[in-house]
């Protein structure tokens, strides 16, 4: 009834008692490649639903989608976040540009003469373009880095092992994640190996 894991993701058997061996984990034999564990709890479901409306009319629907077993929830690999950059850049340039329109206004009212025409218009432009630019420049800098950590935790995750026994995670270098989702502590792994 029960999966081989050692058969998949090029899962050694002799590579996990290696691993095991003199490690946290005493169970040799035991240890399985945690992406074979993850895909093993991935199923694809279909479905298909009909039903009649109050107004008499028969509608039909179909859909697939695939399942995860809260172990498979557990071993998920991480992953990359969508880019957050665009956004933010627009939502800075919106707010920057309502701040200078504020200070036009209040240094109208303060100094009673008329602030404005096209100096103020090219003024805010140019702000505006520098200020967008700077930002983007740096977010683009920071998501990158976001990028290369969650790729070196992607290697961390491809090269642990999973105990079917105790339900610890080995990583390669020895360390061991015990409870809890692996992503944010494979995360947290790579980014103390980046500094």
């Amino acid at each position: 009834m029960g999966y081989d894991y050692s058969q998949g993701a090029g899962a050694s058997p002799r590579r996990g008692e290696a691993l095991a061996a003199g490690r946290r984990c005493d169970h040799r034999g035991t240890l399985a490649s945690v992406p074979a564990v993850y895909r093993a709890g991935l199923a694809t479901v279909t479905f298909e639903q009909s039903r009649v409306s109050d107004f008499g009319i028969h509608s039909r629907e179909r859909g697939t989608g695939i399942v995860r077993s809260a172990l498979a929830e557990r071993l998920a690999p991480p992953q990359k976040l969508p880019s957050w950059v665009p956004p933010a850049v627009v939502a800075g340039v919106g707010v920057g540009g309502l701040a200078l329109s504020v200070v036009a206004s209040v240094a109208a009212s303060v100094t009673g003469e008329e602030v404005g025409g096209v100096g103020l218009l090219v003024l805010i432009s140019v702000v505006m373009i520098i200020g967008g630019a700077g930002m983007a420049g740096f977010l683009w800098r920071v998501e990158r880095r976001a990028g290369r950590l969650v790729k070196r935790a992607r290697g961390l995750w491809q090269t642990s092992w999973f105990c079917s026994v105790c339900g610890v995670v080995v990583l390669v270098d020895g360390r061991v994640i015990r409870n809890g989702p692996v992503a944010p502590a494979l995360l947290k792994a790579a980014s103390r190996s980046m500094r």
